[in-house]
């Protein structure tokens, strides 16, 4: 079970958040197979795996697996949880690879992804800190793989090769790896400031918080952005009265559910009657029509007489 709140507002707590058995056995299967190969199983792997050793459903524990914010929004904001990708953009032939804050569950993996993330990580702050600044043009600050190399040690080739994988689904880094060259272990990208958001963040415990801090930032100021305005309620016009159906019986004797009359008031404020007006215009069309002729056949006679004379 998990550690976090009954408040169902609460967002989870990646932090001490305990794997159920479903979970815990989907994460290790993925990190087994990482940790013999280098390279991130597709998730069918995982559905066979837990099916077929366990008896266990893989989509029901990779959809169960805490992500903060609780329910990302719908307008791209990133969420953040154990597994980089969330469970709705998995598929069977999807790799399924694990985040930093996996090795909050999963201690293995702390020497095997986390710590070396964090070396580099650090590197990457250092670089772009130490980059002098210039007040007329914006700062850009690139890095190469080969730089990275010479500066920080990661050990096992293989995480080389995967590295540009692991800083893309990380939120300090995932804008870090823009070129990929022919060997996977061969890229270069430019560090964004925001990284220098996380220099404080020195062990996992301490990046996990940051990532979920920032994600849920991410989440709020979408939904105020983006939350509905309330109706607008306009005043009425000056001299317009319009009594409000009641479903109670009017005191006039009126029917319940109909409108009373509206009146309008007019420049000597004598009230006109619209609905008598309204009801003349509907049943006088035709009236009106012949009304026009006729004044049309007397404008032309008078203007004939005129032209007589």
């Amino acid at each position: 079970m998990t550690d976090t709140a009954d408040d169902p507002q609460q967002e989870p707590d990646l932090l001490s958040y305990r794997l159920t058995d479903e979970q815990d056995v989907l994460l290790r299967t993925i990190a087994t197979e990482f940790a013999r190969s280098g390279k991130w199983p597709v998730f069918d792997h995982a559905i066979s795996t837990l099916e077929d050793d366990y008896g266990m459903d893989a989509r029901n524990a990779l959809t169960s697996l805490p992500r903060v914010p609780d329910s990302p929004d719908m307008l791209g904001r990133p969420s953040y949880g154990f597994t980089a990708l969330p469970p709705r953009a998995v598929e069977r032939e999807t790799p399924v690879a694990l985040t930093v804050a996996a090795a909050l569950v999963l201690p293995e993996l702390r020497q095997l992804i986390s710590e070396p993330f964090l070396r580099v990580m650090h590197h990457m702050i250092k670089v772009y800190w130490e980059t002098p600044r210039d007040p007329y043009v914006v700062k850009q600050v690139r890095i190469t793989s080969e730089q990275l190399r010479a500066a920080v040690h990661i050990g096992d080739e293989a995480l080389w090769a995967l590295l540009p994988g692991i800083l893309r689904n990380e939120i300090a880094t995932r804008r870090c790896v823009s070129s990929i060259g022919p060997e996977a272990s061969t890229w270069s990208g430019e560090i964004d400031r925001e990284i220098l958001r996380f220099r404080d963040c020195f062990t996992v415990e301490d990046y996990v918080a940051k990532v979920s801090e920032i994600v849920i930032g991410w989440a709020r100021e979408a939904e105020d952005r983006y939350r509905p305005s309330p109706p607008i309620r306009r005043p009425p016009l000056p001299g317009v009265t319009a009594p409000v159906a009641e479903d109670t019986e009017p005191a006039t004797g009126q029917a319940p559910h109909t409108f009373q009359q509206l009146h309008i008031h007019s420049g000597d404020h004598s009230p006109v009657n619209v609905n008598a007006s309204m009801a003349y215009a509907d049943q006088g069309g035709a009236t009106a029509s012949a009304s026009s002729a006729a004044n049309k056949a007397r404008w032309w006679q008078l203007s004939r007489w005129r032209r007589q004379r």
